[in-house]
């Protein structure tokens, strides 16, 4: 990458149009391209490398004139663009029919709480962040970022836990549960004529007990009949 920059460093001091633009086809990183933008005062150059940009970011699904609502806002910190560019994407993808300038604007305060924490430099809070916001099986915790119910403060102190979906909190109960009855850590496993199954009109069943609640709850008994009926009950 470096190696890269050097070259399109030569290019430009040179103001070698026809190279920049055949060159600059092949670089498929953002960064490189904000990289050479911070090298040039060239409006010629300029246009060039961010008309590839738009192309690149086209891919992603944001097109040339959603991509012109965050470029607005860029400073002279390549970092801090960098960030607001992966919120930028994130959101636009994962919104339906977004306001692009909206999602600039929310982008540009993420990035502002991370900076204002001196995170600017962490990459794996910013990754953490940036794959949550895109990640389509949880799309109501990207919207409500977007829709201002999470503030920008709330949503970069949360935790992994906290941006789980509900749907994938549920899943993992289910599975603790599931590993804690099937590694037999059951209070009591035996068979009984305690229970009547409604179902076979038999008194042929064995039960377990689990603590699934707090330690101060009754234990929920699981009673499997031999029919193949099963009930639970606290």
């Amino acid at each position: 990458m470096v190696k890269e920059i050097e070259e399109f460093k030569r290019l430009i001091l040179e103001n070698d149009i026809v190279a920049i633009k055949r060159k600059i086809k092949n670089v498929e990183d953002p960064k490189i391209c904000n990289d050479i933008l911070s090298m040039t005062s060239s409006k010629e150059i300029t246009d060039i490398v961010k008309d590839w940009m738009y192309s690149i970011s086209s891919e992603s699904g944001v097109s040339k004139g959603d991509i012109n609502c965050i470029n607005k806002y860029f400073g002279a910190d390549q970092t801090k663009n960098k960030i607001i560019s992966l919120f930028f994407e994130a959101i636009s993808n994962n919104i339906d029919s977004p306001d692009y300038e909206k999602v600039a604007l929310v982008s540009i305060k993420l990035e502002a709480v991370i900076s204002s924490l001196n995170k600017s430099k962490d990459a794996k809070l910013v990754r953490s962040k940036y794959l949550n916001l895109k990640d389509k099986s949880n799309p109501i915790l990207c919207k409500s970022v977007y829709e201002g119910i999470i503030s920008p403060e709330k949503f970069i102190s949360m935790s992994q836990e906290e941006m789980k979906s509900d749907l994938l909190k549920e899943k993992e109960e289910d599975f603790i549960k599931k590993s804690l009855f099937d590694s037999q850590i059951a209070k009591k496993e035996a068979e009984t004529d305690m229970f009547f199954c409604t179902k076979c009109k038999q008194r042929k069943a064995t039960y377990r007990q689990l603590q699934t609640r707090s330690a101060d709850e009754p234990m929920t008994t699981y009673v499997y009949c031999v029919c193949g009926n099963t009930w639970k009950f606290s």
